[in-house]
C-alpha cells in the first residue's frame, strides 16, 4: 500500500510482505539504476494463499479510499494475477467490477489483437505492483485511450525506492464538463449531468494523490463548489496580455504565482466603451447609476469572446497565453538552479549525479523528445560527459 493508505492497514501489509519474503532489505540496484535499500518481489506471491491475502489489501484500500472506477486493467505480466485477485476481492466485498489484460504480443488468430477480458470503457483503474520509471503505467495509459477509455488512476502495492515514485505532479484535467460556461446542459441532458460526476472524482483522486508538490489548473467551474476553493485564479492581463481567461489553480506545496505587469482594460458601460480615462464608476447615459465594467482586448464590449466559431476555435481558447507560460517557467528556473547535486550521501544534496550510460542515454532521450516537441532547453553551464 502506498504512502496515502490508513496506517494500520499499511502497516499490516508491510508485515505480510516481509513475512512473505516479497519485501526484503538490503542494498538492490533497480532496473532504472539506482541504489535501493529494499527489493520487492511480487513474483513471490505464488500460491492462493499469498495473492487472495494481496488482493484484499489492494481491495481495501480502493474501498476505504472512496474513489469511483468503473474497471481494472492488469498490465501484462505481473499486473494481469494482481488485477484478477482484486476483481475477486472487490466481489467478496460487494463491488463486482470487469477487468482486462493486455499481452506484449497480439494475437492474430482466435479473438485476436493485444487485449483480453472486458471491453475497456469509462473509467479505468490500472492495478500494478510497484511503479520506478512509470513505463507500463504510460503503456496502459496508452492502450485504454486508444480504446476509448479514460485511463482513472493507478494502484500500486509500494512506492518506488526513495519514497514517492514522483515529486511534483502538473495536472489539466478535461474540463469539458467541469467548466462553468457548459455546466448549463447538465440540467437539459441528465447523461452529462453523470459525466460531470465522473469528471469530479477524476479530480479528486488527482488531489489525493501521494506526491508532495501538485498544481491541478482548470477554468472556472464546479470543482471550486463542489471540491474546494482554488488557491489562486490568474489572468492573463496579470502577466502582461490584453486578455481576460480566469484560470483556477488548485495547488499543494508550492507558492502562488507572482504576477508581473498589469494590463488595464477599457471601461464598458450601457453596451459602449467609455473614453479613456472615463473611470469605472458609469457614463453620462445612465448618470453614474451603473457600474462600469471592465473589458479586454479578446472580449466584446458585452464581455463575449472574440473568436468567431470555427474548427480551432476550441484549440485557441485552451492555449496558455504567454506572460503565464514565463511567470511559471522563471518559478521553475529559479528553484532548478537551486538544486544540489551531489553524493546521495550527503544531507544536503537534492539530486544524486547520473552513474552511468544507461541513465545518460535515458535522460538525454527525454531531452531531445521535448527539443523535438518545441521546448527550449535551459540549464546551468554544464557540459555533459
Amino acid at each position: 500500500m502506498t504512502a496515502s493508505a490508513p496506517a494500520s492497514l499499511a502497516q499490516d501489509f508491510v508485515a505480510f510482505a516481509v513475512d512473505t519474503g516479497v519485501l526484503r532489505f538490503g542494498e538492490f540496484k533497480t532496473k532504472a539504476g539506482r541504489l535501493s535499500p529494499y527489493f520487492f518481489n511480487a513474483g513471490l506471491f505464488d500460491d492462493g494463499a499469498k495473492l487472495s491475502a494481496l488482493g484484499s489489501f489492494y481491495a481495501r484500500r480502493l474501498l476505504a479510499s472512496g474513489m469511483g472506477f468503473d474497471m481494472l486493467f492488469g498490465p501484462a505480466y505481473k499486473g494481469i494475477p494482481l488485477a484478477a485477485a482484486v476483481a475477486i476481492e472487490l466481489a467478496r466485498a460487494g463491488r463486482n467490477v470487469p477487468f482486462a489484460y493486455n499481452r506484449k504480443e497480439a494475437k492474430d488468430h482466435g479473438e485476436g489483437g493485444s487485449l483480453v477480458g472486458a471491453p475497456l470503457k469509462g473509467r479505468v483503474l490500472i492495478i500494478d505492483d510497484v511503479m520506478s520509471a512509470g513505463t507500463a503505467a504510460r503503456e496502459s495509459i496508452a492502450l485504454i485511450k486508444a480504446a476509448g477509455a479514460t485511463p482513472h488512476a493507478v494502484a500500486i502495492a509500494l512506492a518506488a525506492a526513495g519514497g514517492d515514485p514522483f515529486d511534483l505532479m502538473i495536472a489539466h484535467p478535461p474540463c469539458t464538463y467541469l467548466a462553468v460556461s457548459g455546466l448549463h446542459w447538465n440540467k437539459r441532458r441528465p447523461e452529462r449531468a453523470a459525466q460531470t460526476e465522473q469528471a469530479l472524482d477524476f479530480v479528486r483522486s488527482l488531489m489525493a494523490v501521494p506526491i508532495p508538490r501538485i498544481a491541478i489548473e482548470n477554468p472556472v467551474g464546479c470543482i471550486s463548489t463542489r471540491i474546494r476553493r482554488p488557491d489562486q485564479i490568474v489572468q492573463p492581463w496579470m502577466f502582461g496580455d490584453d486578455a481576460s481567461k480566469g484560470t483556477c489553480l488548485w495547488l499543494k506545496g508550492l507558492p502562488p504565482l507572482r504576477p508581473t505587469r498589469h494590463i488595464e482594460p477599457r471601461w464598458v458601460c450601457c453596451g459602449r466603451a467609455l473614453p479613456d480615462g472615463g473611470g469605472r464608476h458609469g457614463c453620462a447615459n445612465c448618470n453614474g447609476e451603473k457600474k462600469a465594467l471592465p473589458r479586454w482586448a479578446n472580449q466584446t464590449d458585452s464581455g463575449q469572446n472574440c473568436l468567431a466559431p470555427s474548427p480551432t476555435r476550441a484549440r485557441a481558447r485552451s492555449e496558455t497565453y504567454q506572460g503565464i507560460a514565463e511567470a511559471f517557467v522563471a518559478k521553475v528556473k529559479a528553484r532548478m538552479g537551486r538544486l544540489i547535486v551531489g553524493s546521495p550521501l550527503d544531507k544536503n544534496t537534492d539530486i544524486g549525479p547520473l552513474v552511468d550510460r544507461t541513465q545518460l542515454d535515458r535522460v538525454s532521450g527525454l531531452v531531445a523528445e521535448g527539443a523535438r516537441q518545441g521546448a527550449q532547453c535551459w540549464q546551468p553551464d554544464n557540459a555533459l560527459p
